[in-house]
C-alpha cells in the first residue's frame, strides 16, 4: 500500500537526509513530503534543495526559505537598479549560502504551497490559528506559529519568548487550542531534541498533532512521520545528527538565526 512520509526540518543537513531516506526506502507508489526549512544553518541547504527538488518530491514552504526569497527579490532589484539598496541585512555567510541557488531551484521554492491537505490530517510547516478556517490561515502565521495569547488568541511572536523556547507567558502552544476537525503534523517548533511532540486530540491518531521537528541542526534526530493506511497509528522513523551545527536555546535558532 503506498505511503505518505513526511519529513521534518532539515536545515542543509544533506548526510543525514541521505541516511534518513535510506531507512524509509521510498518507492515510486509513496509520496515524500517536507515541512520546509530546507535550508539555513546546517552545512549544505543548496544541496538538500537541489536534492528534494531533483527527486520529485514535494515540500512546504518554510520561514527559512521564506526569507531567503525575500532577500534574492531585493537583490535581483538591486541588480537593475544600481542605486538600490537591499533592506534585509544578513551576514555573508548566510547571502553566500541564498546566491548558491540556481535559477532552478530558485524558481521550484518560489512555487511551494504552505499547506498541504491529506484528507484526515494537514502538513504545514509552522501551525494553524484556532478558530480560522484553513483558507483564511494568514500566511505569516502557517509559516512562524508557535503560541497563541490565552486572552486575546492573537499570535505570540518569538521575540516575547526569552529563549525561544520557554512559553511567554500568558499564552500557551497553539496545538493545545488547535480546534480543527483534521490532524497536524508540523515543524518548526523543537519542542525536545528526542521524541516527537504529540498532542492527543478526541478522534483517534490521525486527529492528533505531531510535531516532528527535533532539532537535528541542533545535534538531535531528523524525523520522518510515515501514515500507511487510514487506520493504523503513524510510524516515527529517526536518524541521529552527525553533531550539534547550532546552538539550541538562542531564540531556538542558534546565535546567527536568520530570522525577522
Amino acid at each position: 500500500m503506498p505511503r505518505t512520509i513526511i519529513i521534518g526540518d532539515i536545515h542543509g543537513m544533506l548526510d543525514e537526509l541521505r541516511r534518513l531516506i535510506d531507512l524509509v526506502r521510498p518507492d515510486r507508489s509513496d509520496r515524500v513530503i517536507f515541512l520546509g526549512d530546507l535550508v539555513d544553518k546546517g552545512p549544505d541547504g543548496p544541496g538538500v534543495v537541489r536534492y528534494v527538488r531533483e527527486s520529485g518530491w514535494d515540500s512546504l514552504l518554510g520561514n527559512h526559505e521564506e526569507v531567503a526569497l525575500r532577500w534574492l527579490r531585493h537583490e535581483e532589484r538591486r541588480a537593475d537598479e544600481p542605486t538600490y539598496v537591499n533592506p534585509m541585512r544578513r551576514g555573508p555567510e548566510l547571502t553566500s549560502e541564498w546566491l548558491r541557488l540556481t535559477r532552478e531551484d530558485v524558481a521550484w521554492l518560489r512555487s511551494l504551497p504552505v499547506v498541504v491537505d491529506l484528507g484526515d490530517m494537514l502538513a504545514v510547516h509552522a501551525g494553524f490559528m484556532p478558530r480560522v478556517p484553513i483558507k483564511d490561515q494568514d500566511r505569516n502565521h502557517v509559516l512562524r506559529l508557535r503560541w497563541v495569547d490565552d486572552l486575546t488568541g492573537k499570535h505570540v511572536a518569538m521575540e516575547k519568548s526569552p529563549d525561544g523556547i520557554q512559553v511567554p507567558q500568558g499564552s500557551r502552544p497553539w496545538m493545545e487550542v488547535w480546534d480543527g476537525s483534521q490532524g497536524v503534523v508540523y515543524g518548526h517548533v523543537v519542542h525536545g531534541l528526542a521524541m516527537p511532540r504529540v498532542d492527543i486530540r478526541p478522534g483517534g491518531a490521525r486527529a492528533w498533532c505531531y510535531g516532528i521537528d527535533t532539532g537535528g541542526v541542533h545535534g538531535g534526530r531528523l524525523t520522518a512521520l510515515i501514515l500507511k493506511d487510514a487506520t493504523s497509528a503513524p510510524e516515527i522513523v529517526q536518524v541521529n545528527a552527525d553533531r550539534a551545527y547550532v546552538p539550541f536555546g538562542i531564540h531556538g535558532n542558534g546565535k546567527n538565526a536568520p530570522e525577522p
